[in-house]
């Protein structure tokens, strides 16, 4: 550089361009950024470099090469340590992002640092969600955006002159992310300075790329937020600034730029020209709906006054099956308490490792989910069906559930505590659990909460293993063979609270019922216990309808006396082995009884 170099000269979306490296989604985060401290004057960027002036706070050129950059990963804010050494081509030219202006050294020094942490320059690409929260620790959320083409028989040509099919019919958004939702956000979170947006193209044809200067799969900072006359319109920032807008408001339309539009936006040809020779131009929200398949918005997490962050790891030596889809109750859970009238985000991370970097296959990766319910009043959740939110798999590292407690779902019979609290659980879940995974889940709310490791089963357990025979699978209680189904003797000497859990093949379904010794002879043996049928006065607990692979019941109200279980499948003559898991809060003798 033939200037001395200095950490930042003017801290401007406009300078900044991406070069060769892979990294639009991360370019494009730090225009947004930028653009953020030079529109609202607040320090969020620049902030984290180090060291700084300590008048100013701002960040300063260390005659040492030496920085440090504050990046909030796996879900803790960390000092990553970096030098002034940039990858150059054999003309000493940078290869890296770099400012525009040629001995501002923010943009490079920052993108090194982040390619650090990502395992080097040779990055395997990102979204602008992921990178903003690494830059701030603002709060992730990804809309997608689906949406027909209204020139659908245009596309259909350029199609079929091109040979590339693209995306199928509309598929209609969720109502809270409609269009028309979604546009209203962007209008709010444009406003007032608390969010951060950017934008995503997906697949375009070539014809398309070439006929609207698109990029396919591309990050673009949003950069202004304007509606009036009729119009929706955003301004956005191309990382690459070499390719420009060709479509509706681009700087050659001569139809949709109108004397009264241009005096409102205070446009200028002359200045667009030369923004758009930096990647900046306008573009209206009906065009981001069909060409752009996403739209991410990291929102300031200080919006919320209330906060809690928990770190933990799920082992694969955990209990609990591969496979969730029908127990659930060895996954990690949450107890949620939230003061009524709260509006509760809750962002889980999961943390990224080396070992990622090298997944070749995307299917290989972690695919987590959140699962939020109300049917239990916070205690354990057992069966998967039935959540007020079923969380969506996926294997981006942040995945964020947001939602207004007193707009749930709740039990009839729910009680609320003095303090006027709505009782949740918090569920996770693996798609396939391969391996162990540390994750984050940070809960944010507009009013008091408490959240806790969800009550465990009780500390007496034990595990029962048995089979069902040639003659001892005698099928459901309305088959005459139910008396030759596995059966065991329950002594209660006080009354107690007990758990049971039955694990079967998954091809089966399965019961668990308890039934009481006295029941004037109907039913069962009074020396033996041996059960032949169940009647509504003889049973004392069930875990219900027969379930495929798993059930389980709960009773609090076994008074001192005999009892037997039986476990059975639906059919006669289904033959395998299966568990028992027996929890109680007090001792309890438990014992086969002869056939």
């Amino acid at each position: 550089m033939s200037q001395e170099p200095v950490m930042i000269k003017a801290i401007s979306p406009y300078n900044i361009v991406q070069d060769v490296i892979g990294d639009c989604s991360f370019v494009a985060s730090l225009c947004i950024t930028a653009a953020f401290e030079r529109r609202f004057r607040k320090q969020l960027i620049t902030g984290i470099i180090y060291p700084q002036d300590p008048r100013t706070h701002l960040p300063i050129y260390n005659p040492s090469g030496k920085y440090l950059c504050k990046l909030w990963i796996n879900g803790v804010a960390r000092r990553v340590e970096v030098d002034d050494r940039l990858p150059v081509d054999r003309r000493g030219r940078l290869l890296c992002a770099r400012s525009s202006i040629s001995n501002e050294l923010w943009v490079s020094i920052l993108e090194k640092a982040y390619m650090k942490v990502n395992g080097g320059y040779d990055f395997p690409g990102s979204n602008s969600g992921v990178d903003l929260y690494a830059l701030t620790g603002w709060i992730p959320e990804t809309v997608h955006m689906m949406e027909k083409d209204p020139d659908e028989e245009l596309r259909r040509r350029m199609r079929a002159q091109t040979g590339v099919s693209g995306v199928g019919g509309m598929q209609e958004l969720p109502q809270e992310q409609s269009p028309d939702r979604v546009w209203e956000r962007l209008v709010s979170a444009n406003s007032y300075g608390d969010c951060l947006i950017t934008v995503a193209t997906g697949e375009v044809t070539a014809l398309e790329e070439e006929r609207l200067g698109l990029v396919p799969s591309h990050a673009y900072a949003v950069l202004q937020v304007w509606e009036g006359q009729g119009r929706r319109l955003l301004q956005l920032k191309n990382p690459w600034a070499s390719r420009p807008w060709r479509g509706r408001y681009s700087v050659n339309d001569r139809t949709n730029w109108t004397q009264e539009l241009r005096r409102l936006l205070q446009y200028q040809p002359d200045i667009a020209r030369q923004l758009d020779r930096m990647g900046i131009f306008w573009v209206d929200f009906e065009t981001v709906q069909h060409y752009f398949n996403s739209v991410h918005l990291n929102w300031n997490p200080n919006l919320f006054q209330h906060q809690a962050v928990t770190h933990a790891n799920w082992p694969t030596t955990s209990k609990g099956p591969r496979n969730d889809q029908f127990n659930v109750g060895e996954n990690p859970q949450f107890t949620l308490e939230v003061t009524r009238g709260g509006t509760v985000w809750i962002l889980l991370s999961r943390h990224v490792t080396k070992r990622e970097a090298e997944i070749k296959d995307e299917s290989e990766g972690d695919f987590l989910a959140l699962h939020v319910y109300t049917k239990r009043k916070g205690a354990r959740i057992f069966y998967p069906e039935k959540a007020v939110i079923r969380g969506l798999y996926s294997n981006n590292p942040h995945n964020l559930t947001r939602f207004d407690a007193d707009e749930l779902t709740y039990p009839a019979d729910e009680s609320r505590s003095q303090q006027g609290r709505r009782k949740l659980t918090l569920v996770l879940s693996q798609y396939e659990k391969r391996r162990s995974v540390d994750y984050t889940i940070r809960v944010l709310s507009t009013t008091p909460f408490e959240m806790r490791y969800a009550p465990t089963l009780p500390q007496h357990g034990q595990r029962i293993k048995g089979a069902w025979g040639n003659a001892s699978s005698g099928g459901s209680m309305n088959e005459q063979t139910y008396r030759t189904n596995p059966q065991y003797r329950l002594t209660v000497r006080q009354r107690v609270f007990l758990h049971v859990q039955l694990l079967a093949p998954v091809r089966y379904s399965v019961n668990i019922t308890i039934v009481r010794w006295r029941t004037n002879g109907r039913g069962v043996n009074t020396e033996t216990g041996r059960v032949s049928y169940v009647t509504v006065d003889g049973e004392a607990a069930s875990s219900g309808s027969y379930r495929r692979g798993f059930c389980y019941l709960e009773t609090d109200r076994l008074e001192p006396g005999e009892y037997t279980l039986v476990v059975s499948t639906f059919r006669p003559g289904e033959r395998g082995n299966f568990f028992l898991n027996v929890h109680t809060t007090t001792p309890l003798a438990v014992a086969p009884i002869a056939a």
